[in-house]
Parts: C-alpha cells; structure tokens; sequence
C-alpha cells in the first residue's frame, strides 16, 4: 500500500515463490529449521539473500517496518497473526476509537477452523 502496487506480484505458483525469495531470502535449515522436511521442499531453488525493505519501500515508517517484517516472516510459527497485527501500534490510531473498536470486537467473537496447508506440514489458523 504504501508503493501502491504488489510487494509481490507474481503471476504463476513458482513466479510467487522467486518474488518471494528474491526479496524475503530463500528458506533454510539455517534460516527455518526443518524446511528441508517438507513434502514439497526443493533442493534447486534460485539461493536469495534477504533485502533491506527499507530500500524497497523508502516511504515507509518505523512502526509498519515493523509491522510487515512480523506479517512476512517465513516461518509460520513466528509470523505475526491477524489477531496480533490489530494490536500493533500502527494501527493504535484505527484501535483506540468505538468504530475501529467495535470491529475489532467483532473480529474477536469470529472463529475460523484450523485447516492443513498442503505440502508444508502446519495449520494455518
């Protein structure tokens, strides 16, 4: 949002994982323990090291660095949730008033199923 177009816009399944890599860093044991287990886990993917994305998106701020550093890390149990982002301080101006509040509310009472992510081995919440 902040550049106005796709952090990653790939435009097939392989095309998304080499955008994702080439900005984000290719997954290993060193950087995700146990990745190399998974079912659909390649030996030859293209070897990326992670970019400053702060280069990438030059206009934007400490607290949403922050923010999309903890939605775009790799290793799902690390990664921030929705629930977790919606208290992040970046969004304390959309939080602390009764509208914003009121959906937050209602984001709280929704219950979404836990459901196998194909070939990666976790549940996505």
């Amino acid at each position: 949002m902040f550049t106005g177009k796709p952090l990653f816009p790939g435009s097939s399944n392989e095309d998304q994982l080499l955008k994702i890599f080439r900005i984000m860093g290719t997954p290993n044991e060193r950087t995700w323990p146990g990745v190399t287990n998974y079912p659909n886990y390649r030996t030859n993917f293209n070897v990326f090291i992670p970019q400053d994305l702060r280069i990438l998106i030059p206009s934007i701020d400490n607290l949403a660095l922050n923010l999309l550093q903890g939605l775009l890390q790799m290793r799902p149990e690390l990664r921030t949730s929705a629930r977790q982002s919606l208290q992040h301080p970046w969004f304390s101006e959309y939080t602390s008033g009764a509208p914003a509040q009121g959906l937050y509310d209602m984001h709280q009472q929704v219950q979404m199923p836990q459901q196998q992510v194909p070939g990666y081995g976790y549940q996505m919440q």
